[in-house]
C-alpha cells in the first residue's frame, strides 16, 4: 500500500470521500458481497449449495452480472476456487465494484509462499502478501463500501499482527483496524461488531468499556450472526459445564459453523484421550471435514482407512478438494492399495508436493517400475529422493529404490557409492535385502575405489552380517569372506575361522571351497590339513572345483599323505561333472609336480 493509502485509512477519509460513479448499485453489491461471503464460508459458515446459488441468483437479478456465472469458478467437485475466481473477479475491480476487489484481494492473500521459509522471512512475505492484496481492498474501499472496507481493516489488523514492520510504524494499523471497525460496527454490521471484538483481548486500549467483546458477541449472535455465537460460546465457555458447551457449539455445527465443530470434536478427543471413547470425536470431526474443514479430514481420515475404507476415501477426497496435500497423498496411497495406479498419480503428485514423503515413495516406485504413462527416471529419482533423506523423512523401501537405480545405472550415472549410500539407509531402517545390496555395491567396485575409502568394506561387513544375522544366508559367506580377505580395519582371523566353520555345518559347498582356498594361503600345516578336509567336504556336497582343488591336494600330498591314484581318479570324476580344468590332470594344473 502507498504512503498517501496509509495516510487515507489512519485518518478514515476513505469513508468521508466515496466516488459517485456508475455502476452495480448499492443493494446488487450488498447482495453480491453476501453471496460471495457465503460461498467462501468468509464467516466461518458453509451453506448449502441451493443457499449458495439462491445467494448468488438474488445479486444476479439486481444487475451485478458477474454473479450470473458462478459455476465459473466452481471446481469439478462444486467447490469455490478462490484460484478459479482470483482472475476473474480482477478485470472487474475498481472504485465501482468492491466486491470485485474483495475477491481479487483473498486470492492474492491465498498464494502459497515456499514451504522452507525461516520464521522471519516468512513474516516479511506475508507482509508483502497482504500488501499486495490491500491495493484491492483500498481500490474497492473508495465506494465505502463495507465489504471492501473491512477486508482493508482486517489487513491493517493482520499487517500489524505479523510484527514484520518496525514498531514505530505498526501503530497507524492497529489504530486503522480499530477505526474501520468500530464505525461499521455503529452502522449495524455484525461482521465488523465481531471483528471488534476480537482485537480487545490482544488490545484492550484500543477499546472503550461500553463496547466490550461480551457485549459485540452477544449484540451479534442475537442478530443471527453465528460467528458471533460461536466467538460468545467461546468466551463463556469456562464458565459452562462441559454438556452445556457441548449443546451450544453443536447447534452451531448443525448451522454449518465449522469451527463449532472442530470445538466439539476436540472436546470429545480430550476425553478420548483420558479413557473414554472416540467414536464421537470421529464422528464429529467427519462433520467439521464437510463443513470444508481441512483439519477435520486430516483427524478423521487416517482411522477410517481401516474401519471403513470408502468413508475414508471421501473424506480423504473432501480434504484434498479443499487444497490439502496431506489429504490428497493419502488418497493416493489408499488408491494404490486398491490396485488402482493410474487414478492415484495425480492425487500422489499433489500429496508429494505438499511434503507427504510417503506419497513421493510411491509415485516414485511407479515411476521407476514404468507403471506410469509419462514415467521418467529423474522424476522418479527426484520423488524417492524426498523419501530418503539422511535428517529428514526415510522410508526404507525409498532408499532400497534409490540404491538400485545408482548400482544399476538405470535414469542416473553408475554410481555404487551412492548406491551403497542409500543402501546403508535402508538397512539402517530393517530392509534386510538392501543390506546384503550393501555388501554387493561395495564389492562390485575396483579395488582401488575400496582401498581408497576404507569405511565402505566397514559398510559392507555391517549389512553382511545385518541380514545373516536376520537369517538371509546368502549374506553369510560374504560376511566370513570380509573377514578372512578384507582391508586392515575388517580383517578377523579368528572370527573368519569360526564363521567358516559353522558354514561348514550347514553343507554349504560355496562355503567350504572358499574355506579351503584362505586355510591354503594361510599356510600352517593345521591349515593345510583342514583346507584338505574342506575341500573334500565341497567335493562331497557335488561342487565340481572342491574337487579338483582336492585332488590337487591329494596328489602333490599337502595338508596329508600323497594319493596319486585317488587324485586321478577324482579329476576324472571332476571333469565328467563338467569341470574343464580337471580334464587333463595334475600335470595342466600349474603346480610343480612333487
Amino acid at each position: 500500500m502507498s504512503q498517501r493509502s496509509a495516510a487515507i485509512l489512519v485518518v478514515f477519509g476513505v469513508l468521508c470521500g466515496g466516488v459517485a460513479q456508475a455502476g452495480p448499485t448499492r443493494q446488487a453489491l450488498d447482495a453480491a458481497a453476501d453471496a460471495v461471503y457465503l460461498d467462501f464460508a468468509r464467516d466461518g459458515v458453509v451453506a448449502s449449495p441451493d443457499e449458495v446459488r439462491g445467494k448468488y441468483q438474488e445479486a444476479c437479478d439486481l444487475g451485478y452480472d458477474l454473479a450470473c456465472r458462478p459455476e465459473r469458478w466452481h471446481d469439478a467437485d462444486g467447490l469455490p476456487s478462490i484460484e478459479l475466481a482470483g482472475p476473474i473477479f480482477d478485470k472487474s475491480c475498481s472504485s465501482q465494484d468492491p466486491v470485485a476487489c474483495v475477491v481479487a484481494g483473498w486470492a492474492i492473500e491465498s498464494r502459497p509462499l515456499a514451504t522452507d521459509l525461516e520464521r522471519e522471512e516468512r513474516r516479511v512475505r506475508e507482509r508483502d502478501r497482504l500488501k499486495d492484496a490491500a491495493e484491492k481492498y483500498f481500490a474497492g474501499c473508495r465506494s465505502s463500501h463495507w465489504s471492501a472496507c473491512l477486508e482493508l481493516g482486517r489487513y491493517s489488523w493482520e499487517r500489524y499482527s505479523l510484527n514484520a514492520d518496525p514498531e514505530s510504524e505498526l501503530e497507524p494499523f492497529k489504530k486503522g483496524a480499530r477505526n474501520m471497525y468500530r464505525t461499521y460496527c455503529g452502522w449495524g454490521f455484525q461482521r465488523a461488531c465481531v471483528a471488534l471484538g476480537e482485537l480487545e483481548p490482544q488490545v484492550p486500549e484500543l477499546l472503550d468499556t461500553r463496547n466490550s467483546a461480551g457485549y459485540l458477541y452477544r449484540r451479534a449472535c442475537d442478530d443471527g450472526f453465528t460467528k458471533g455465537c460461536y466467538r460468545q460460546g467461546l468466551l463463556v465457555a469456562p464458565l459452562r459445564s462441559m454438556a452445556e458447551s457441548r449443546h451450544w457449539f453443536d447447534g452451531l455445527c448443525d448451522r454449518g459453523h465449522t469451527g463449532s465443530c472442530e470445538w466439539v470434536a476436540r472436546s470429545y478427543a480430550d476425553d478420548a484421550a483420558a479413557g473414554e471413547s472416540s467414536a464421537e470425536a470421529l464422528s464429529a470431526w467427519k462433520r467439521a471435514c464437510f463443513l470444508h474443514s481441512t483439519t477435520g479430514c486430516n483427524f478423521a481420515g487416517p482411522p477410517l482407512e481401516q474401519s471403513s475404507p470408502a468413508e475414508a476415501r471421501q473424506v480423504h477426497r473432501m480434504g484434498c478438494a479443499l487444497g490439502d496435500g496431506a489429504s490428497c497423498g493419502r488418497l493416493g496411497l489408499m488408491l494404490v492399495a486398491a490396485d488402482e495406479q493410474k487414478n492415484a498419480v495425480g492425487f500422489l503428485d499433489r500429496g508429494c508436493d505438499a511434503g507427504v514423503a510417503e506419497a513421493c515413495v510411491q509415485v516414485g516406485l511407479l515411476r521407476k517400475q514404468g507403471a506410469v504413462a509419462e514415467s521418467g527416471a529423474d522424476r522418479a529419482r527426484t520423488d524417492l529422493e524426498k523419501g530418503c533423506q539422511e535428517d529428514g523423512p526415510r522410508f526404507a523401501e525409498a532408499c532400497h529404490a534409490l540404491g538400485v537405480i545408482y548400482q544399476d545405472g538405470v535414469g542416473s550415472e553408475q554410481d555404487r557409492i551412492k548406491a551403497a549410500g542409500y543402501y546403508r539407509l535402508a538397512c539402517n531402517d530393517g530392509h534386510l535385502q538392501s543390506c546384503f545390496k550393501l555388501g554387493e555395491a561395495v564389492n562390485a567396485l575396483q579395488p582401488s575405489a575400496r582401498k581408497s575409502r576404507p569405511r565402505l568394506s566397514e559398510w559392507a561387513l555391517e549389512g553382511y552380517l545385518e541380514a545373516c544375522g536376520a537369517g538371509l544366508q546368502e549374506a553369510c559367506l560374504p560376511a566370513a569372506e570380509l573377514y578372512a580377505h578384507g582391508p586392515a580395519g575388517v580383517r578377523d582371523e579368528d572370527e573368519a575361522r569360526r564363521r567358516y566353520e559353522e558354514l561348514l555345518e550347514t553343507d554349504n559347498p560355496l562355503a567350504a571351497r572358499s574355506y579351503g582356498n584362505w586355510l591354503r594361503k594361510v599356510g600352517t600345516e593345521s591349515d593345510l590339513n583342514r583346507a584338505r578336509e574342506a575341500f573334500q567336504r565341497g567335493m562331497e556336497l557335488g561342487d565340481a572345483e572342491s574337487a579338483r582343488l582336492y585332488a590337487d591336494m591329494l596328489f602333490a600330498g599337502i595338508g596329508g599323505s600323497r594319493q596319486r591314484g585317488k587324485a586321478n581318479r577324482i579329476y576324472r570324476k571332476a571333469c565328467a561333472d563338467g569341470n574343464a580344468l580337471s580334464c587333463g590332470g595334475f600335470d595342466t594344473q600349474g603346480i610343480a609336480r612333487p
